[in-house]
């Protein structure tokens, strides 16, 4: 799960998988127009952030590229936490990565512009060698979150004869 990838941030830099490198992350794929899903999620994610402090980078990329260009994703993002990075580009360059994750994600009611995305909701942990760890459904509160996280951040210490946090 999860693999090279070159997308925009939320600042219209390109940013790549190895620019995470040497920082735990926790990758949530969604889009801006969500309703429900992803706000719930986010919101989930930026407790667990400021739980953890700065050991952990939140990543957002979007299932709506179309309508999820970098200055939406700014403005979006800013709303959860500030430490989100925010992640899309073109259609082309974006669904690579979605199938790279097996993030199920499917326009509905294409013909309109006031579309829905249906999409996964889990939130990918990733090791600081962007390799993905541990993948948690949407049934996870933050609680068990921060506790499995800090979990596997110990035991990858542990085996690299460091520090967790």
């Amino acid at each position: 799960v999860g693999g090279p990838f070159s997308l925009l941030d939320q600042s219209g830099k390109v940013v790549s998988n190895s620019d995470f490198f040497g920082k735990w992350s926790l990758i949530y794929i969604g889009y801006t127009h969500c309703p429900e899903d992803c706000p719930r999620q986010l919101e989930k994610i930026a407790s667990v952030v400021h739980q953890l402090g700065k050991s952990i980078v939140p990543i957002f990329i979007t299932a709506d590229p179309e309508r999820d260009n970098a200055v939406q994703l700014k403005h979006y993002l800013r709303e959860f936490h500030p430490g989100f990075v925010g992640l899309t580009g073109k259609p082309s360059d974006v669904r690579p990565v979605l199938w790279k994750f097996r993030a199920f994600f499917r326009k509905t009611d294409e013909d309109r512009s006031d579309y829905l995305v249906e999409h996964s909701s889990n939130v990918y942990l990733m090791n600081t060698k962007m390799e993905c760890i541990k993948v948690f459904g949407p049934e996870y509160h933050d609680k068990a979150l921060v506790d499995a996280i800090t979990k596997e951040m110990t035991k990858a210490a542990a085996m690299e004869g460091t520090q967790a946090l």
